[in-house]
């Protein structure tokens, strides 16, 4: 009994520290710059966000390190977005059926988003599921 507690104690703490470092994640402030785009306005943190537009990037360096892969899009309306897909947790995604693979994304490629906005007013498109992230054939 003993252990069965420990063990649901250290799951809720790893549950928690999972949950902090997918919605607390703040790109470096070469994240952008480096793709040499405006950053996007920022909408209101928490509410839930929808997007689609024209991939620019896909930068994945912070996927190594348990971070989000960063996909920075040009909207139809011409601003730009960035959408944060949590690569450490995704398994315990919410939206993981309705979710395209973040790495076989490609610069050029169309997609539309729905999610919360995070930090800096990020996408991030796992917190429910009804969330997702889909590719669009344009014709």
């Amino acid at each position: 009994m003993q252990k069965t507690l420990i063990a649901v104690v250290i799951l809720a703490l790893v549950g928690a520290g999972l949950y902090y470092l997918l919605t607390s994640y703040t790109p470096s402030p070469d994240a952008l710059s480096e793709l040499n785009q405006p950053e996007p306005e920022a909408p209101t943190q928490g509410v839930s966000g929808e997007v689609r537009g024209t991939i620019l990037a896909v930068d994945t360096q912070q996927a190594a390190v348990d971070g989000p892969v960063l996909i920075l899009i040009q909207q139809d309306s011409g601003e730009a977005a960035v959408v944060a897909v949590p690569s450490m947790g995704l398994p315990t995604c919410a939206a993981r059926g309705n979710m395209t693979d973040a790495f076989a994304l490609q610069a050029g490629q169309v997609i539309e988003v729905k999610g919360t906005v995070g930090n800096e007013g990020m996408i991030i498109p796992c917190e429910s599921a009804d969330h997702y992230l889909r590719i669009i054939e344009v014709q």
